[in-house]
């Protein structure tokens, strides 16, 4: 191997190169993206994330990483998308191996990085299995598998954040727990329409659930699904809709219930498939794009021809880019105007992540 004027090999060098090109783009550009928030959370990821991923390697091969991987998302040419999800590869695949240690003694000194790093690689999933359907011919779908460990991936995030919860409200990161969900002060009562869709899912379970566990989990996941309901009315209200105020499904739901739409349980695919068409809101961000598209087909793949009935409303939603969110007039009240700012970002102020643990 070549080795140049001052000592370092030539394969040494083009990987520094290739480094701080990465680290240009994080700072330029994927830092400036709702990575986990809106825009009040730019300065975590573009300033604190950075000098946590000096201190902790881990963090600083996944910077690396999902830079990378914003780049192949973007590519105009195929063999520059090969490139880059190559170089993503060895960076996550770096990150994953070193990380797994700091795991396992989960600190107060390493949680922040560990909230940061598990973000990001529940984010790259999301985008990978974009950047795989793309690749496939029409009707393009994610795989269940794929579905599935995107969600896993969310849960892990949430037991990183419960065994942390107190040095991580006393970081930076902070920023990236709150503003998810609605204040306790407001309540939006959902329009008649979108109800009788609540109430679809319901009596599919008492028609078509026996089981009490599995029913317990399903109707959990449709409790859970009313709420971001109420998300995506109230914060396209303000303007302000954003990926964790519907990404935070993933969190609410159980363990179980993942499991279940692994096992193509006829109900849980039903129900996932309400959640996913809600994606599509935010489909502008590069992640993200129309993983909630793809995502439907392959629930729809999952599914007996008795249960497709069931997804004629999703499916129209898809069509008419979620009209029925849109046109719909959802009943906003403040049960108590002074406690509750009608800036977004100060009234909602609930952890992404629910932990019953209150915050200040």
């Amino acid at each position: 191997m070549q080795r140049s004027s001052n000592g370092t090999s030539a394969l040494d060098s083009t990987d520094w190169l290739q480094d701080l090109e990465l680290m240009h783009h994080w700072s330029k550009r994927t830092s400036h993206t709702q990575l986990g928030g809106g825009a009040h959370t730019e300065h975590v990821w573009g300033e604190f994330v950075p000098r946590e991923a000096v201190k902790h390697r881990f963090l600083m091969h996944g910077v690396l990483a999902i830079a990378s991987l914003h780049i192949a998302s973007t590519a105009p040419t195929d063999a520059l998308k090969e490139k880059y999800l190559f170089v993503h590869d060895k960076h996550q695949a770096t990150a994953l191996e070193s990380s797994r240690v700091i795991m396992a003694n989960l600190n107060d000194d390493s949680a922040a990085a560990l909230f940061a790093f598990s973000s990001i690689t529940s984010l790259s999933s999301i985008s990978q299995a974009v950047i795989r359907a793309q690749s496939t011919p029409e009707p393009r779908r994610v795989s269940i598998d794929e579905l599935c460990k995107c969600l896993a991936l969310t849960r892990g995030v949430r037991e990183i954040v419960a065994a942390s919860i107190q040095a991580l409200l006393q970081s930076p990161m902070r920023a990236l727990l709150t503003g998810y969900e609605l204040h306790c002060d407001v309540r939006v009562l959902l329009p008649g329409h979108i109800v009788d869709k609540i109430s679809l899912l319901q009596r599919m379970l008492s028609e078509r659930c026996d089981d009490k566990d599995q029913h317990a989990m399903c109707s959990n996941a449709v409790v859970s699904l009313q709420q971001i309901y109420r998300n995506i009315f109230f914060f396209l209200s303000k303007d302000c809709l954003g990926v964790g105020h519907i990404w935070r499904w993933t969190a609410m739901v159980d363990t179980g219930f993942i499991h279940l739409i692994q096992s193509c349980y006829q109900p849980a695919l039903v129900i996932t498939s309400f959640f996913v068409i809600c994606c599509q809101f935010v489909r502008a961000e590069w992640f993200m794009q129309d993983w909630g598209r793809y995502s439907f087909e392959a629930l729809s793949a999952g599914l007996s021809e008795e249960y497709q009935q069931y997804l004629a409303w999703p499916r129209e939603q898809l069509a008419t880019d979620c009209a029925d969110f849109r046109q719909g007039d959802a009943s906003i009240e403040y049960l108590n105007p002074d406690t509750v700012d009608d800036n977004p970002e100060k009234a909602v102020y609930r952890t992404m992540f629910p932990q019953n643990v209150p915050i200040p």
